[in-house]
């Protein structure tokens, strides 16, 4: 399960989100298989803090982060214990995709609804393909 948290329309955090979604998490009985993920770097920090255990992912949309910069911040991902990064597919190329799998990270790529780019980014080894197009990508895979 992905599951983001957002903020409000203010754009603020909702105070003690993190700590809320791990309860209900665990009292459901997926914790161990959830990524939660964020696009504030205070969410995504503040999940590591009250969960270091969880799998954490920080998301990153081409307007946040400058192409010339994606290695430098899938190191910084890496040494604060996050897991899988989510980024927009304008800032996935292969050589993004062969640093994260350095890095350890699982990388995500969204969202992907063009054959050709799913083609790619299978090929690439991109971990994570979100798309509104999952027939395309089944067939990719030959499944």
């Amino acid at each position: 399960m992905l599951l983001e948290i957002k903020t409000d329309e203010r754009r603020q955090r909702y105070p003690g989100i993190e700590e809320k979604v791990f309860e209900v998490l665990d009292r459901q009985g997926f914790t161990p298989f959830a990524v939660v993920m964020a696009f504030e770097a205070a969410t995504w920090q503040r999940l590591r803090q009250v969960r270091p255990d969880a799998r954490v992912a920080a998301l990153y949309s081409a307007r946040m982060l400058p192409p010339a910069t994606v290695g430098a911040q899938l190191e910084t991902l890496r040494q604060a214990g996050v897991s899988f990064v989510g980024l927009d597919q304008a800032l996935v190329t292969a050589e993004v995709a062969k640093q994260a799998r350095l890095a350890g990270l699982t990388l995500g790529v969204w969202t992907v609804n063009e054959r050709a780019a799913i083609a790619r980014f299978i090929e690439q080894g991109v971990g994570v393909v979100i798309t509104d197009r999952p027939d395309l990508a089944k067939e990719l895979l030959g499944r």
